[in-house]
């Protein structure tokens, strides 16, 4: 299945949305398929790894309110 990295409600999906804001959405897709090459990396090289996404809002729950 394939998910267009804008659309879902995801880290790899707010990760996209916050930098094409800033670079345009090339640069934030191959951020994003970067993003998502290191943590199939990570999983590879490590046999006991498992991968948890964080959600969509992860930023925003993780930094205080103001």
């Amino acid at each position: 299945m394939l998910v267009r990295p804008g659309r879902s409600d995801t880290f790899l999906g707010e990760r996209y949305r916050r930098i094409v804001k800033r670079r345009g959405k090339l640069k934030a897709l191959i951020a994003v398929a970067r993003s998502i090459l290191v943590i199939v990396w990570h999983l590879l090289a490590d046999p006991t790894a498992r991968y948890r996404d964080l959600g969509g809002d992860s930023k925003r729950s993780a930094s205080p309110s103001l």
